[in-house]
C-alpha cells in the first residue's frame, strides 16, 4: 500500500475493494486485515472483477514485457493522464 486515499472522509481504497474494482496484494500495511475481509466479501458476492466466469489465472506479481518500439523512451508518455479528478484530502500513513 503506497497511500490511504480519503475523499470526503471516506476510504477510497476500501470502496474500490468493496465494489470489486481492486484486490489486496501480498504486502504489509496497517489495514491489511480489514481490506482482506472486504475482498473476501466482494468475492463471495461476485461483484466487480470477482464476477468473471473465465478460467484465466495469473500469479502475483505479474511481470510485464519490455517495450519493443524504437522510441528510446520508457513509453510513459503513452499512458493516459487523469483529467477532471480532484481530491479534497489525502492522508499519508
Amino acid at each position: 500500500m503506497l497511500v490511504y486515499l480519503y475523499t470526503d472522509g471516506t476510504d477510497f481504497n476500501r470502496q474500490l475493494i468493496d465494489r470489486g474494482f481492486a484486490r489486496v496484494y501480498d504486502s504489509s500495511f496497517s489495514k491489511r486485515s480489514e481490506y482482506t475481509d472486504a475482498e473476501a466479501q466482494a468475492q463471495g458476492e461476485d461483484v466487480g472483477l470477482w464476477d468473471f466466469d473465465g478460467s484465466v489465472t495469473t500469479d502475483t506479481p505479474t511481470e510485464t514485457e519490455s517495450s519493443s518500439d524504437d522510441s528510446g523512451g520508457s513509453g510513459s508518455s503513452d499512458l493516459p493522464t487523469p483529467v477532471g479528478r480532484q481530491f479534497r484530502s489525502v492522508r499519508l500513513l
